[in-house]
């Protein structure tokens, strides 16, 4: 299982960047996520990447698909 995101959902509100430090730092640092997310000039998302760790999903209930207003991640 791994986590896919769609940049067409993606609103680039970084609440998966948000949820992800706190999962694994425990505290709210955009810097300290496993995800990052390149953004047009607009704030638009162009691609969202996933660090290494995350390609096989050591998180047993990913808080950034929880936390995902837009419904943009998925485990499949």
């Amino acid at each position: 299982m791994k986590i896919i995101a769609d940049v067409d959902k993606c609103t680039g509100c970084d609440r998966c960047k948000l949820a992800c430090s706190y999962q694994l730092h425990e505290g709210f640092n955009v810097f300290l996520s496993n995800i990052e997310i390149e953004k047009e000039i607009t704030g638009l998302p162009l691609k969202i990447y996933f660090k290494a760790p995350c390609i096989d999903l050591p998180c047993k209930k990913p808080l950034c698909i929880e936390f995902c207003l837009e419904k943009a991640l998925e485990i499949i």
